[in-house]
């Protein structure tokens, strides 16, 4: 007697969804077009960004005045190239919050 066995293989599909760098997740945004911002809105982001940039000057004269004031003409004198110094470095500085910003950011998750 002779037997015979068929076997059968069972195939699992499975899907992943879509990644966000996928070419049908890319495909499927869809971008409108922003309005041109206007003079309002311009105004109101550039007044306090001027008020930033504006405040270290302001601060060096005030520094200026108080030492004026109060103290000799010795220490006003010292006072300037301490003021200049203290601004300078930290404008040299300034590229480290968002160079750190941008190197966080563009790390893979962990």
């Amino acid at each position: 007697s002779t037997s015979t066995s068929t076997s059968t293989t069972t195939t699992t599909t499975t899907t992943t969804p879509p990644t966000e760098t996928s070419s049908s997740a890319i495909a499927s945004i869809s971008v409108t077009p922003s309005p041109p911002p206007t003079t309002s809105s311009i105004i109101k982001f550039a007044l306090p960004a001027i008020g930033v940039w504006l405040c270290g000057p302001i601060l060096s004269l005030i520094d200026t005045s108080a030492v004026g004031v109060f103290c000799g003409t010795y220490q006003q004198a010292a006072l300037s190239p301490a003021v200049a110094i203290t601004d300078y470095s930290s404008l040299l500085l300034a590229f480290m919050p968002t160079s750190t910003t941008n190197l966080i950011a563009s790390q893979p998750d962990v």
